[in-house]
């Protein structure tokens, strides 16, 4: 299975109903790390859901995380960190940071987190929201809106986890 159908199965996996999922105005952010083949620890490493109700503007985040496999001994994640902080409303609006963290105990002393913070603004006057932010260049990253892909990001190689999010990832401004 490719990556790209890796990210639709997790983002499908992730279905859940909520009472926000059931409102008639929501807008559905996700954001998947995964490891691109051929490297041994391939596979979905992190997958945070967040929910909008741009009516009453609350915002629900979940998320999963997978784990790492090392000669034969699995090791689950560790380190997490998934949020939704900083909500600002204004007269047009609201905006917020979307945060997400995760590691294993194998990387620790060894290589750094795959982290990324996003800023997310919405206008509900024009009815669009403005995605941006940045993350580590690996490993590759996935943001969909509304089920529609709005950025990848293809992973360089392992040493960029040990930088501070070094990636800028390009302003993106989506009607919803």
């Amino acid at each position: 299975m490719n990556l790209k159908a890796l990210a639709t199965t997790v983002f499908a996996a992730m279905a859940f109903v909520s009472p926000l999922t059931a409102s008639a105005k929501t807008v559905t952010l996700e954001v998947v790390t995964a490891i691109e083949e051929p490297d041994c620890q391939s596979g979905t490493k992190s997958a945070q859901k967040i929910v909008i109700d741009t009516a009453t503007r609350e915002v629900e985040s979940s998320h999963m995380t997978g784990t790492t496999t090392i000669l034969g001994c699995e090791f689950s994640s560790i380190n997490d960190r998934f949020v939704v902080e900083g909500l600002v409303q204004d007269g047009n609006g609201f905006r917020f940071n979307v945060v997400g963290r995760t590691a294993t105990v194998a990387s620790l002393g060894l290589g750094g987190d795959i982290d990324y913070q996003l800023n997310v603004a919405f206008d509900t006057n024009r009815k669009v929201v403005t995605v941006s932010g940045k993350h580590d260049g690996y490993p590759t990253y996935y943001v969909k809106l509304n089920g529609q892909m709005i950025y990848q990001f293809d992973q360089t190689n392992l040493t960029a986890l040990l930088g501070e999010l070094e990636i800028n990832m390009p302003t993106k401004t989506t009607a919803y």
